[in-house]
């Protein structure tokens, strides 16, 4: 610990400041994260003699993947004790005497290396004391039983495993085996329909003479564009419009009903040159980044499950809306002149600006559809390529 205690304010660089606490030589490490992946475990480098856990047991966030079992099954082999509490959000590590990590950041490689993720970072003794009691606090009321054991693991699994090809969430039959300490669960799923406060766009991917076969699976075509992390645009012409924030739903071009299948929806960051420009690394996975290599990088994504025809058809949105499918074909109809034919106006375009009407209908339909289909599970985004995003320029 250096002689002058401090306090940080941290919102980037979680993977550094977690790497360097986890070498610290410190006996014990305490932590308080309702998320848990098997990545960001193994980044704490367990060299330390005693681990206390405290987590969530809830089987279905094992089963969508936003925590793994195999993570736990991870602290237990080197030692570590673990406990459950139902609805826990509080994010905590304690590293000895020497350190300690407040945070919004769950222990998961997303949230370390990825999200934009708050907190600060203290070796000031009072601050660190302070951590511990409240660890100690949440930990004596979770009680011995709760205690995490290699049997639990294989019962939960086996728990789960009938669950696993469920679609439009309907597992509700699955436990939470954490301890009840009256903590507020989290809201429910939306009901009705939800609204869009910002811009809304669509981004298409494709070409009119290399449309994507319907039967593709939808995975296969976010890792052919690598549209869970980033949007890319043509290097003649960087995406101004898009504001951090605002909307983006994620589609193709399919043939042969040359329809735009919508099959994802994101949050845009704002473009920033230099930041959000194709690395070498990005033309060498996928070639056609070195003429598509302006990006719009998005976070949060949510993907249709199944296949490219489980999407949502644009031509749909067009035939019913008219001319209030955009917000510039509705702007021309207000103003009785310029082009009002929405099909029209997709022609050569990157992406394209939703009127009121037309965001409100897409959301909605992406709602119904991801009721119908499910959505594609954390634990499959996460196999895929994730870049870490550059520091700004």
């Amino acid at each position: 610990m250096s002689s002058t205690p401090h306090f940080r304010l941290i919102d980037h660089g979680w993977k550094a400041e977690f790497e360097s606490a986890g070498v610290l030589k410190a006996d014990d490490l305490l932590i308080v994260s309702p998320f848990i992946k098997l990545g960001a475990v193994k980044r704490l480098r367990h060299g330390k003699k005693q681990i206390r856990v405290l987590t969530r047991y809830s089987l279905r966030e094992f089963l969508e993947g936003v925590s793994d079992l195999s993570a736990l099954q991870h602290l237990l082999d080197a030692g570590a004790e673990v406990r459950g509490i139902k609805h826990l959000h509080a994010k905590l590590y304690v590293f000895g005497g020497l350190r300690c990590i407040v945070t919004s950041a769950n222990l998961t490689e997303a949230a370390l290396t990825r999200n934009h993720e708050l907190g600060f970072i203290s070796d000031d003794a009072v601050i660190i004391e302070s951590c511990k009691d409240y660890f100690e606090t949440l930990w004596n009321a979770a009680g011995k039983s709760g205690s995490l054991d290699k049997a639990m693991i294989e019962k939960w699994r086996g728990e789960i495993s009938p669950y696993a090809k469920a679609k439009g969430g309907q597992y509700s039959g699955l436990r939470d085996y954490g301890a009840d300490l009256g903590f507020m669960p989290d809201p429910p799923p939306a009901t009705l329909t939800p609204t869009i406060s910002s811009q809304a766009f669509v981004k298409f991917f494709g070409k009119a003479n290399d449309r994507a076969d319907p039967s593709k699976p939808v995975i296969k075509e976010i890792e052919r564009t690598g549209s869970h992390w980033a949007l890319s645009y043509p290097n003649g012409k960087r995406p101004r419009q898009p504001e951090t924030g605002d909307v983006m739903f994620i589609s193709t071009l399919v043939g042969p009903q040359q329809d735009m299948l919508v099959y994802g929806r994101a949050i845009a960051y704002r473009h920033q040159p230099g930041r959000d420009d194709a690395s070498a690394d990005d033309i060498r996975r996928i070639g056609w980044k070195n003429k598509w290599g302006r990006y719009i990088r998005v976070r949060d994504p949510e993907f249709v499950d199944g296949t490219l025809a489980n999407g949502i058809s644009f031509n749909q949105l067009m035939a019913e809306l008219g001319s209030d499918s955009f917000a510039s074909t509705a702007a021309n109809t207000r103003a009785g002149e310029g082009n009002t034919d929405p099909r029209k106006s997709v022609m050569q375009k990157a992406h394209m600006l939703l009127s009121e009407s037309g965001a409100t209908w897409l959301n909605t339909k992406f709602y119904q559809t991801v009721a119908k289909h499910g959505r594609i599970q954390t634990a499959e985004l996460e196999k895929l390529h994730w870049p870490d995003l550059p520091s700004e320029s």
